[in-house]
């Protein structure tokens, strides 16, 4: 197995900074084998392409055989409201209304005037989707860029590799990983 990693490009800073923050650098991973090849980047944590080879009789060492649906650019996938091969959060689907009930503790027999009922808010959301959530708002983690770390399992797991845009060994990939705050696009907890 091995692994590259190249940039793909750069992310002006988020309007909410005013602009000031310097651009994020987007890389494009590519872990390969003899007969598979993965690529992932850390905008959105999108799943760009899974190839592999395709071998015939009339091609017996194989043509590269693309699996998904997905855009050559950084740029297509800026403009993309489809999702194809990103990974969604904190929540993939439509919620309705952009809102959902949390429910609170019973009254105490003091607030209690004539029946056991849970005092209930509803959090509301960032729409995104006619007045709904749409995977979690147009903010949401896969428009974002995460953090990437290679990993080469050979090494007992580290991330430590000496020349991070080149990895090798029998098992190897990257780490994705990314912070959202509390209330990020209203959602509650870290």
């Amino acid at each position: 197995m091995e692994l590259k990693t190249i940039s793909w490009g750069e992310l002006p800073s988020p309007p909410e900074k005013g602009g000031n923050a310097p651009p994020s650098e987007v890389l494009l991973a590519t872990f390969s084998s003899e007969n598979l090849r993965v690529s992932v980047t850390n905008y959105g944590g999108y799943v760009t392409s899974v190839q592999y080879k395709n071998k015939t009789k009339s091609q017996p060492n194989g043509e590269w055989t693309e699996l998904t649906l997905g855009f050559f650019s950084i740029d297509e996938y800026l403009k993309d409201t489809s999702y194809i091969g990103a990974t969604v959060g904190r929540f993939a689907n439509r919620i309705a209304n952009a809102s959902y009930p949390v429910h609170l503790r019973p009254p105490t027999s003091d607030e209690n005037s004539g029946g056991s009922r849970h005092r209930v808010i509803f959090t509301k959301l960032t729409k995104n989707n006619n007045g709904h959530c749409l995977h979690s708002s147009a903010g949401a983690l896969s428009k974002r860029v995460w953090e990437m770390k290679p990993y080469n399992g050979d090494d007992g797991g580290s991330d430590g590799a000496s020349d991070p845009s080149s990895v090798g060994g029998s098992v190897c990939g990257v780490h994705l990983s990314i912070v959202s705050p509390h209330g990020d696009g209203g959602f509650n907890g870290t």
